[in-house]
């Protein structure tokens, strides 16, 4: 499957741009993704294995969503331990999935 170019979120459009391992946009050399909120754009470090890579999509995800509902600072732990446990449960249960994605009665 292609990875995606753009993702939205509560109708937000966040760009995804795909950084090389030695981009100088993610400054520190063990982060694998950062998120310009104001400027609406996820930067992922390419070179990362599919699952982690995914994994590191959906840690921004999360930012972004915490980052909507609420102006406060949020946990950097809290988000990096979600992001496994969620992808993992997203993965695995394929029934939750269809149950999710059903439209509205």
């Amino acid at each position: 499957m292609k990875r995606p170019e753009s993702i939205v979120v509560l109708g937000q459009r966040f760009t995804v741009h795909w950084e090389p391992y030695d981009a100088g946009l993610l400054n520190e050399p063990d982060k694998a993704g950062r998120t310009d909120l104001m400027q609406q754009v996820m930067h992922i470090r390419q070179g990362a294995g599919f699952h982690q890579t995914r994994e590191t999509v959906l840690h921004e995800l999360i930012h972004v969503c915490l980052n909507l509902v609420s102006s406060r600072e949020h946990d950097e732990e809290l988000v990096a331990g979600l992001a496994p446990v969620l992808l993992e449960l997203l993965r695995r249960d394929g029934q939750l999935m269809d149950w999710l994605r059903e439209p509205d009665e």
